[in-house]
């Protein structure tokens, strides 16, 4: 679907310049809400899973007990019960097949905490630096400009992480053909601005808050249009490429709807 919508979408873009719909005077990003198409149910980690699952199973076989124990049962409630007992043994199985058939994706809690650079000891007066493991790193680069600040790089040497015992607790994957990398920032770094720091400044400017103040006319009609007027409150679809292609979908009806208000 996003091979054709997105084609599309690009047109009507281009249509819309050709008609002077673009002011190029001022663009506003934003971003908002809006309800994904996931269950609740069926989300969590493995171990969540398998408690869901042995809960299901339990459930299950109290209904058999029951069915056991009281044989003068009417022949309506043992039908109910039967329904349910199905529907408990088909979700117990979806989770079974799918604990069986899928990997556990550990999300940023289930990750290891790698080392970072607080955990390596730096002597800027020396310019040397040691890893958590005792062993010297080498000046791989000594003045890297990123950001309007100053850094200095050290990397290790390759025999030394290829067997440091702590190797799973600094680098995400076994090194192949260079060390753990660490940065540092200079001490001339103490009176320069990132450039994150001298956009704050902008925008609190008096100039800067006025030009901000007009993001809430130019890009808050868009979403209230799309998500109100339109229905868009909930993406229907799964997966970023199809949820993509239903955002641009909508966007691309925004569009057309400017397009023909401005022909009109």
């Amino acid at each position: 679907m996003s091979e054709q919508i997105a084609p599309l979408f690009t047109q009507i873009l281009m249509i819309c310049d050709e008609e002077g719909l673009i002011g190029r005077n001022m663009f506003a990003i934003d971003g908002c809400k809006i309800k994904s198409n996931a269950s609740k149910e069926w989300s969590g980690t493995f171990e969540e899973l398998e408690r869901k699952q042995v809960k299901l199973e339990k459930a299950s076989k109290r209904i058999l007990s029951r069915h056991q124990s009281q044989d003068d049962m009417p022949e309506d409630e043992v039908a109910h019960d039967l329904k349910q007992k199905e529907k408990l043994d088909k979700s117990a199985a979806k989770i079974a097949d799918y604990l069986a058939t899928k990997k556990e994706k550990l999300g940023s809690k289930g990750k290891p905490r790698l080392f970072t650079s607080n955990n390596f000891h730096y002597d800027e007066e020396q310019n040397a630096c040691r890893c958590p493991a005792g062993k010297t790193l080498w000046e791989q680069s000594k003045k890297i400009e990123y950001n309007s600040k100053s850094y200095v790089r050290f990397t290790g040497h390759l025999k030394d992480c290829r067997t440091c015992p702590l190797q799973n607790q600094c680098m995400r994957n076994p090194p192949k053909s260079v060390g753990r990398q660490v940065q540092f920032s200079l001490g001339s770094n103490a009176n320069k601005l990132s450039f994150t720091d001298k956009m704050w400044i902008k925008i609190d400017s008096p100039i800067g808050r006025r030009q901000y103040s007009k993001r809430l006319g130019t890009i808050e009609p868009v979403f209230g249009n799309i998500t109100v007027n339109k229905g868009m409150n909930k993406f229907t679809l799964r997966g970023q490429e199809k949820v993509n292609a239903q955002w641009q979908m909508y966007c691309l009806v925004h569009n057309i709807e400017k397009l023909r208000n401005s022909l009109h």
